[in-house]
């Protein structure tokens, strides 16, 4: 439920920022954004801690948007 408010309380205030819902046992989380690099991200950390001042960044590998079918994962 807290999960499910931080992010709609997200979307209310950064409505182009995209949000995710991540379950890691025993806690739902809240991520936000796709970003290529650490640099890339920075800019928009600054401008989420005013708001939420506990943000971090945590690294994760992203499916790129523009990723050709032979970077794709086999089935």
């Amino acid at each position: 439920d807290e999960a499910t408010k931080a992010k709609t309380d997200f979307y209310s205030k950064y409505p182009t920022m995209r949000a995710y819902s991540v379950y890691q046992q025993p806690y739902y989380k809240v991520r936000v954004g796709d970003y290529p690099n650490p640099e890339s991200a920075k800019a928009d950390l600054r401008k989420l801690a005013k708001s939420y001042p506990s943000s971090f960044l945590v690294p994760e590998q992203i499916r790129r948007v523009d990723a050709k079918e032979e970077d794709e994962p086999k089935k």
